[in-house]
């Protein structure tokens, strides 16, 4: 004998893979901002360059100005999903953010090691930590103007 168990209340839900469609959609669309920086950064750290066109600009060269905008950008996408997700969590976020985007300046400088034409270089490290800090202060100043509109 077999129990029906809609005459209990039990409503089977529905299609399983719709559910879990739609929460895949919602999860790429909340971190979709953040991937597209990541992927930014990746491609442009992993472009073989040859000798010839990578010239030594010093400290402020189109290199590092390329690495603190992109993990800018990475951080304050970051902070911005980190906080959606946590209700509001403003400093966990963005010690997080920071954090992430930092690991990720670590790992495309070693995968740079392998790259023919690049190098590990610490300034890319260090313009990359100054570009997440200025996406915390950029990305502070967009949300409290947000908030007093």
């Amino acid at each position: 004998m077999l129990l029906n168990l809609a005459y209990l209340g039990f409503k089977p839900p529905g299609d399983v893979r719709t559910h879990v469609i739609r929460r895949l959609q919602r999860l790429a669309g909340q971190w979709q901002s953040p991937l597209v920086a990541a992927i930014a950064l990746l491609v442009g750290s992993s472009v073989p360059l040859p000798a010839s066109h990578n010239p030594d600009f010093g400290l402020c060269g189109p290199d590092k100005t390329l690495h603190a905008t992109g993990h800018l950008a990475l951080t304050a996408a970051l902070i911005s999903t980190i906080e959606g997700r946590n209700g509001g969590s403003t400093v966990h976020a963005i010690l997080a953010a920071t954090f992430i985007s930092s690991a990720y300046g670590v790992g495309t400088e070693l995968l740079q090691e392998r790259i023919p034409g690049r190098n590990f270089e610490s300034g890319d490290l260090l313009a990359g930590v100054f570009g997440s800090i200025c996406g915390v202060l950029w990305w502070y100043q967009v949300s409290r103007h947000a908030t007093e509109a």
